[in-house]
């Protein structure tokens, strides 16, 4: 998934985002009780990357490249993926990749810590060895100890309000001219409206 569709954005507001029947996969991703990992190559932006966030692992093919740049858009990541981001690199880091828009390349996402193996070709094989170990192990156990992690984590990481922000976004002129801009390719001329 490079990222999201960008003509569905476009006509959606406030009232689509809130109903928006993904955030039911979503819930229903991140509560998978089987380790769920993710093979990128290539682009990984978006939302495409807030669902390589989701899953429990990330290998990054020498291809992969990481960012959330909504921002560009006159939006903000809306899946979670700043609190998951921020989570695995720090405030700092975070900021710099959604505020920025920053893109990484696979060799930097491994060194945050975004990805957990990095290959020197495509991140297929890889992922299925690693999907194949797992498969050895005892399910009760993996399921336990990701219960327990993710736990852990999501008691601090702020979903709800990260949503919120993102669908009132979804309503701005500074999405429409986020949006028209990158059609157009140009630089966009954001008014804080």
């Amino acid at each position: 998934a490079a990222g999201a569709d960008i003509a569905e954005i476009e006509g959606k507001g406030s009232a689509e985002g809130a109903i928006d029947p993904r955030k039911g996969c979503w819930a229903r991703i991140s509560a998978f009780p089987k380790p769920v990992i993710a093979a990128v190559d290539g682009f990984c932006l978006g939302g495409g990357f807030e669902l390589a966030l989701m899953t429990d692992g990330i290998v990054a093919g020498e291809t992969a490249r990481f960012g959330l740049p909504e921002t560009t858009l006159g939006l903000m990541p809306g899946a979670g993926g700043g609190q998951r981001l921020l989570a695995l690199v720090g405030r700092m880091r975070a900021l710099r990749m959604v505020l920025l828009g920053e893109i990484i390349t696979s060799e930097l996402a491994e060194a945050w810590g975004i990805a957990s193996w990095r290959t020197s070709g495509s991140a297929l094989p890889e992922a299925m060895k690693i999907v194949s170990a797992l498969a050895l192990r005892a399910p009760l156990a993996l399921a336990a100890a990701k219960k327990a992690i993710t736990a852990g984590e999501q008691d601090v990481l702020a979903f709800g309000e990260e949503r919120n922000s993102f669908e009132q976004l979804l309503d701005s002129a500074d999405k429409r001219e986020g949006i028209s801009a990158f059609r157009e390719k140009r630089k966009p001329d954001f008014k804080g409206q």
